[in-house]
């Protein structure tokens, strides 16, 4: 983990706190020794839930996590937001075929902003995706984040309403932003691979652990690239993010540029040799995307290569009893 030493008992919130990424973002916050507002859509009994408040016991922490259970359109943040300096928005939809999630995440996103405000909160960070840096015209030599832009309407043309949603909060978080005087940034990642810290398994798009078991059965290798990041090091980069003063605006959250799935394939064989790599495809193999990092590597955080990022996963894959 890496411990970020921030000033001693400030609070922050965090939105979506049960999640994938958010809950990293607690587990790292407290120990810093940050107090957490851990705000959930379920009942704060509900096992999916409930095991975030032993998360301080279990890291032998003075910080404190208290839950708060927003459900609904319309529902207040306010009494999370109360006294914290920093709001991280990690919240998100499972099914990306949910058509209303862009107008849902942009209401979401306008009421945290302006609750944020009259709650005194300093600064909003957003859990985006590389989803919203795709622009139309077509994949850039070297994707620069703030430079290349989604149109949100071509991805929900397209059915793409995970990626639409995002682009769409980037632009009321900034906007409003602006308006209201709160520092925003927004942290761009691709796939993320790790440890889940709840025990309740919940990634159904975990495409690494479906190539592994058999679940998906490649017949050739797809012909396309993939960015990887590790959860923990997503999770240092949105404290780096909120307690580095001059970062604003969009970070990538990459280890580094895609690689194409032929490598992908073939590492996965590296490390677990029971994955028949496929054959390839008979279309010449495309560019895999390239990242500009300069900006995100001025959050000071060093991210694990993509190798060590599989072969971990693939650990944790092993210790949850998927493999």
């Amino acid at each position: 983990l890496y411990n970020m030493s921030l000033p001693k008992r400030q609070r922050m919130c965090v939105i979506g706190s049960n999640g994938f990424i958010g809950s990293h973002i607690v587990q790292q916050l407290l120990v810093s020794e940050i107090d957490v507002h851990a705000v959930v859509r379920r009942s704060v009994d509900d096992e999916r839930v409930s095991w975030l408040g032993n998360l301080a016991r279990m890291n032998a922490t003075v910080a404190s996590t208290e839950l708060f259970q927003v459900t609904g359109a319309g529902a207040s943040y306010a009494a999370a937001l109360e006294g914290c300096e920093a709001c991280f928005v990690a919240c998100g939809i499972n099914d990306p075929a949910y058509a209303a999630w862009p107008e849902e995440m942009v209401a979401l996103m306008e009421r945290v902003m302006r609750e944020s405000a009259a709650a005194g909160v300093r600064v909003v960070v957003f859990t985006s995706s590389t989803g919203s840096t795709n622009p139309p015209e077509g994949e850039p030599e070297r994707k620069r984040e703030d430079e290349h832009f989604s149109d949100p309407e071509v991805l929900r043309e397209r059915g793409r309403f995970a990626s639409c949603a995002k682009t769409l909060a980037e632009r009321a978080m900034f906007a409003l932003g602006k308006e209201l005087g709160i520092r925003t940034v927004a942290l761009c990642p691709s796939a993320v691979m790790g440890p889940a810290l709840s025990p309740v398994r919940d990634q159904p798009h975990d495409f690494i652990a479906r190539f592994l078991t058999g679940e998906r059965v490649l017949t050739e290798v797809p012909n396309n690239s993939m960015s990887f990041v590790d959860v923990r090091d997503l999770a240092a980069l949105h404290i780096a993010a909120a307690r580095t003063p001059t970062a604003t605006g969009r970070f990538f959250g990459v280890c580094s540029d895609s690689a194409h799935f032929a490598d992908i394939c073939r590492m996965l064989h590296e490390l677990w040799p029971s994955f028949a790599v496929p054959p390839l495809p008979d279309a010449p193999l495309v560019r895999a995307t390239a990242f500009d990092l300069s900006k995100q590597a001025t959050l000071g955080v060093v991210c694990r290569p993509i190798k060590e990022v599989l072969s971990q996963h693939i650990q944790c894959l092993v210790n949850e009893g998927v493999l």
